[in-house]
């Protein structure tokens, strides 16, 4: 489970509030930069399929004198970019540039779930919890452990 918890980074939600000032801020960034920079990752992308990486995009971003996004800014650029792509390897550039319109709308992601989660739906479990047999030998065992090895008091 660690080394699960460590291959996945944090995931930031952000809340309406929040993603409206990061917007606001995006578009502060590109000014009148959009055609260059849109034309600058048309020219990036070498195969013509329309997706580029994100670090890709954010370089061309600095290359066409827009100053790249740092911290929560980044964040909130691949958040948008996950809401139109498969994966941040291949972002689908021309649906993630909508974001640097001022009238652009957050819509549903196509990896939301269809169907929304209803709590009345669960029901609690009904099976009483029952501890292994062994379980007080094993929780002794590692007690005893912990404390030769000097982790814990012996009690």
């Amino acid at each position: 489970m660690v080394r699960l918890h460590s291959a996945i980074k944090s995931i930031p939600i952000f809340n309406g509030n929040v993603m409206t000032g990061l917007h606001n801020r995006m578009l502060s960034m590109v000014d009148d930069k959009l055609d260059d920079f849109r034309e600058n990752l048309d020219y990036e992308d070498l195969d013509s399929e329309g997706v580029l990486p994100i670090e890709t995009f954010v370089r061309t971003m600095r290359e066409s004198d827009i100053s790249a996004p740092v911290d929560e800014e980044l964040e909130f650029l691949e958040f948008c970019a996950m809401r139109v792509s498969d994966s941040l390897r291949a972002v689908k550039y021309e649906k993630l540039c909508e974001i640097f319109d001022e009238d652009y709308i957050f819509s549903p992601s196509s990896h939301e779930d269809k169907k929304a989660f209803k709590t009345q739906d669960v029901k609690p479990d009904e099976q009483e919890f029952v501890l292994p047999d062994r379980f007080e030998e094993d929780v002794s065992a590692i007690i005893e452990a912990s404390a030769a090895a000097g982790v814990v008091e012996a009690s």
